[in-house]
């Protein structure tokens, strides 16, 4: 629900006829409301999520699903041992990445900003690294570079140096696909 000063001004003048007080001995003024304010940092803000009833029953249904997950991972952490418990989650990045805003006199209608190459702008690649629940970082790391035609060429593959330790595939986007997830995990 939405409160505004109307509201708490109503409030106020119920609490005053609950304790059975004279309606001259407050009168829930416009001075009053202000100094209410100021003092429990009440302030008017824009609305920026409105929710439904549903969603509200759905997030404690949620709580309730999560601390039941939690419990059930828990006991089979103790039951494995934490070393047999893994997570990999994927992070990707762009080569070179800009806010595509500026600071510029009025007036200006060409506005450039300098960028090390622009092919760098629009590629990007991805990591995706696998722990066990004891914190050991597992190898190899998998990297995605984005290719052309999702394949390394040959010059590539002659000169890419991959460590032992990383795995780096190829995409068309520099994504991850379940195929690609598959191919590391051989």
């Amino acid at each position: 629900i939405t409160i505004h000063d109307v509201d708490i001004r109503r409030w106020a003048l119920k609490a005053r006829d609950d304790f059975s007080l004279s309606p001259d001995s407050f009168t829930a003024s416009s001075k009053w409301l202000h100094t209410f304010k100021t003092k429990y940092k009440i302030v008017s803000r824009k609305v920026n999520k409105f929710i439904t009833q549903k969603s509200v029953r759905d997030q404690v249904k949620l709580k309730e699903q999560a601390t039941e997950f939690v419990d059930d991972i828990s006991r089979l952490i103790s039951e494995v041992g934490e070393c047999n418990v893994f997570n990999t989650d994927q992070s990707g990045f762009n080569l070179e990445m800009h806010t595509g805003r500026t600071l510029s006199f009025k007036g200006e209608l060409q506005i450039e900003a300098l960028t090390q190459s622009l092919n760098s702008m629009t590629h990007s690649y991805t990591i995706q690294p696998l722990i066990s629940a004891n914190g050991t970082l597992l190898s190899p790391l998998l990297i995605v570079l984005q290719e052309k035609d999702g394949t390394f060429g040959p010059r590539i593959k002659k000169n890419l140096f991959t460590p032992e330790n990383v795995h780096v595939l190829a995409s068309k986007s520099g994504k991850l696909t379940s195929n690609l997830v598959q191919e590391w995990f051989k």
